[in-house]
């Protein structure tokens, strides 16, 4: 049982230095939030999956101020609404509607489908 406790405490203080480090880079003009996000929702999992969901709201909660922020900043608005058929309603509480991992890494998702999925996954 140590040893599984080890292993976690490894993979998330590995987790939290990478965040740290971009976070210190937000306001560089190459920060990428999308990187961002695939760091902070891999810990999110992680906690997740340690039945430690204080601990993945924490992050998941972080992340929607970073994106609002992110947002706010001058020439960083985004599309709103969705582009595909049955994007004009919201899927509140399914997660797995959208592969947004993906469409984040591809760096094309829309405001709306990404305040969808952080409000399913902060609701779990």
């Amino acid at each position: 049982m140590e040893c599984i406790r080890n292993t976690l405490d490894r993979r998330v203080q590995f987790y939290e230095d990478e965040i740290r480090k971009l976070s210190e880079q937000r306001l560089m003009p190459v920060w990428n939030f999308c990187n961002f996000f695939i760091l902070k929702e891999s810990l999110a999992f992680i906690f997740e999956m340690a039945h430690l969901h204080e601990d993945a709201l924490r992050e998941y909660d972080e992340l929607e101020l970073c994106y609002l922020e992110t947002v706010n900043m001058t020439g960083k608005q985004r599309d709103f609404g969705g582009a595909d058929h049955g994007d004009d309603q919201a899927a509140i509480i399914n997660p797995g509607n959208k592969a947004l991992t993906q469409i984040v890494q591809e760096d094309s998702f829309r405001e709306f489908e990404f305040r969808q999925y952080l409000f399913s996954r902060q609701s779990k």
